[in-house]
């Protein structure tokens, strides 16, 4: 089981605004790349095929606070930790950190749903194959 996923990125040139300073939009991209990197080491897919159904994980609730920037060419990393698994949702908590320290926390609550043939979706219970690889992760120090 896991419960966290690090993975490093550089701030393309494509991501900043006039002043070379990532725009804020891009952070949820890198909190969502990471999301799915970490379901990737996993063996596993937000996008897969359960019996006669669709399953894919839509976001619910999506959030960030910033403390520092992040310009053109900064390497830095995106932590991502499980935060808490419910019976048809999973939250994850993400720290964007440079040079050891933390820039950006973000949170995201995907939900596990069911594309219904008719084009309708509905929440579903998360699949054990899906539920077995998670952990939620320890508290962090100071909590």
């Amino acid at each position: 089981m896991a419960h966290e996923f690090r993975m490093q990125r550089r701030v393309a040139y494509a991501e900043t605004d006039a002043a070379g300073i990532a725009h804020h939009t891009h952070f949820f991209l890198y909190m969502e790349e990471a999301e799915h990197a970490f379901i990737r080491s996993l063996g596993l897919s937000i996008f897969s095929e359960e019996g006669d159904r669709v399953v894919s994980w839509p976001r619910v609730s999506c959030s960030f606070d910033f403390d520092q920037p992040l310009r053109y060419d900064d390497a830095f990393d995106v932590c991502l930790s499980v935060e808490r698994v419910g019976d048809k949702s999973v939250t994850y908590r993400v720290e964007i950190e440079k040079d050891g320290e933390i820039v950006a926390t973000g949170r995201s609550t995907t939900v596990c749903c069911a594309l219904l043939p008719d084009g309708s979706i509905e929440s579903v219970a998360i699949p054990d194959a899906f539920r077995s690889q998670l952990e939620v992760s320890p508290p962090a120090q100071g909590s």
